[in-house]
């Protein structure tokens, strides 16, 4: 966090030197939500993660899978803008757009000797599956004003997770 305070106060002086405005204007709460130097939006999101990890690492693992459902769907919610679309320095910040990638990845470290027989044994339909979705995805989500916004956002917001697969 050190690091991040210091590019935080060095970008909140040079706004005041240059009268470059952006943040929320609040030295504080710049600092609290990572908004001094827009690539720090992560380190809210960090913190956060690292704050409940303890509260994740005490559920038992069959709370896991129904947990992950629940945060996807909350992160759909967030992503697509389903019930409206909030200040974009909020959104990127909004730990309900991060929390399902967190416990896809605890639950799929959890369960590594399953997750690597099934790519190894399935690599070729996996690649398929997954590279096909990214296309028609990235696709979906580039229609822009051509289709219904909710549909364009669901779109991209599948595509992260297509990727993800194919990678």
């Amino acid at each position: 966090l050190v690091p991040y305070v210091l590019a935080s106060l060095a970008a909140q002086l040079f706004r005041s030197a240059t009268g470059y405005v952006d943040g929320t204007g609040s030295l504080w709460l710049d600092l609290l939500i990572g908004a001094s130097f827009g690539p720090y939006y992560y380190v809210f999101v960090i913190v956060a993660l690292v704050v409940v990890t303890p509260a994740f690492a005490r559920l038992p693992e069959r709370a896991l899978l129904p947990l992950l459902a629940l945060l996807a769907l909350a992160q759909w919610v967030a992503d697509a803008g389903a019930l409206g679309w909030i200040d974009l320095r909020w959104h990127l910040r909004n730990p309900l757009l991060w929390w399902a990638y967190f416990v896809l990845g605890w639950t799929a470290r959890l369960h590594l000797p399953a997750v690597q027989r099934l790519v190894t044994t399935r690599r070729v339909a996996l690649l398929a599956a997954f590279g096909s979705a990214t296309l028609v995805l990235t696709a979906a989500s580039a229609l822009g004003g051509h289709a219904p916004r909710l549909f364009v956002r669901s779109a991209a917001w599948l595509d992260v997770y297509a990727i993800l697969g194919l990678v």
